[in-house]
């Protein structure tokens, strides 16, 4: 049994997962800032760690996912963009003489999700394929040849870091915070002209908004679309990649997404992409990243 964890720039999860079963139990959900801004992240771990192995002793592994940028060896923390107080930090030697004689293993988060799709996923024969998953940030990762790409110094395809339609990245404009932003300076545009309301943002609200028709709610998913679109592009051109799974908490919208982002991406690359192109919604939902957490021991 694997202790698989995600740690999100939003929301820490934790659960149990049985090797070659797809299936969650012990299932725990914590919110990051609050838990990172009162413990810290490794007080955080180790909390949690250490709970869940009081109560499940024969926990064989801890398998983690981890938002940012990992040593090549995966003992280290670079960088979280979207935990900055975390800092630099040797997570694994610290875990490790805590809890001495529990392996442990560490990846970036959006390439958990990408081993969760490939090990567990319900997609059948996909041997090569490149998921990104939206968020509070914008992750990506692929599998080439069924092996887990992950560049020569180990932090290769950051997808959302790209720039995109001048000098904003990917994850700056249609990440969580940024597509909020842009939504509240398009609701005060259109002066009442929608159901949507400046005070009361969130992804939740703009979706439930195009589940009605909302003009304003769908050109805001229009818009996430074309701008993931024209990131999608350079990746595929780059990797030579045509399965394109999407992934992350909003993938919930995929829908709403996928009209403008398959034109986005048809207008700009030639039929010998375009020809073999499929675009789907990833299929494991938010349990992607603890799936794949604990297919590190697969």
């Amino acid at each position: 049994m694997i202790l698989a964890i995600d740690i999100g720039g939003t929301s820490s999860k934790f659960g149990l997962v049985s090797p070659g079963k797809p299936e969650i139990t012990e299932y725990r959900k914590l919110d990051t800032p609050k838990a990172v801004e009162s413990r810290g992240l490794a007080g955080l771990l180790e909390a949690e760690i250490g709970s869940y192995l009081q109560r499940f002793p024969d926990i064989d592994g801890i398998g983690m996912g981890l938002p940012g940028l990992l040593s090549k060896d995966r003992r280290e923390i670079l960088e979280l963009p979207n935990i900055p107080q975390a800092g630099r930090l040797p997570i694994l030697d610290r875990l490790e003489e805590k809890f001495p004689g529990i392996p442990l293993k560490i990846e970036n988060d959006a390439k958990c999700a990408t081993l969760g799709e490939f090990r567990f996923g319900k997609q059948e024969n996909l041997n090569n394929f490149l998921l990104v998953t939206l968020g509070t940030g914008i992750g990506s990762g692929v599998i080439i040849d069924g092996r887990l790409f992950k560049g020569a110094c180990g932090n290769g395809l950051e997808l959302g870091h790209i720039l995109v339609g001048g000098e904003r990245t990917l994850e700056e404009q249609i990440g969580l915070p940024g597509f909020l932003a842009y939504a509240g300076e398009q609701v005060q545009a259109q002066g009442g002209k929608t159901v949507l309301q400046q005070d009361n943002l969130s992804g939740k609200a703009i979706f439930d908004a195009a589940t009605q028709q909302d003009t304003l709610a769908l050109s805001l998913f229009a818009h996430l679309g074309k701008l993931l679109g024209e990131g999608l592009v350079a990746a595929v051109r780059l990797l030579d990649v045509t399965n394109l799974l999407i992934g992350g908490g909003v993938s919930g919208a995929f829908g709403f997404i996928h009209p403008s982002l398959k034109e986005s991406m048809e207008s700009h690359l030639p039929p010998y992409y375009t020809s073999s192109l499929k675009i789907r919604q990833a299929s494991l939902g938010n349990d992607a990243g603890l799936l794949g957490a604990a297919g590190l021991f697969v």
